[in-house]
């Protein structure tokens, strides 16, 4: 039996975003997508800048 390991996915602000924002055009589809990578137990990444530009996107008045 071969197991193979799935490369790392690495979500820029703008999914993290959509994904978070329900009225977003891309909602359904952020969220779909980041589920299937995690049911595939593909490993998500994000950096310390993607967490600054979310927070401020996302706690921005």
């Amino acid at each position: 039996m071969t197991t193979v390991v799935a490369e790392p996915i690495f979500l820029d602000t703008n999914i993290l975003v959509y994904a978070s924002v329900d009225s977003s055009p891309f909602y359904d589809l952020a969220r779909t997508t980041i589920t299937a990578y995690e049911q595939a137990g593909t490993p998500l990444w994000i950096s310390r800048q993607v967490l600054r530009e979310y927070l401020l996107a996302h706690l921005s008045p």
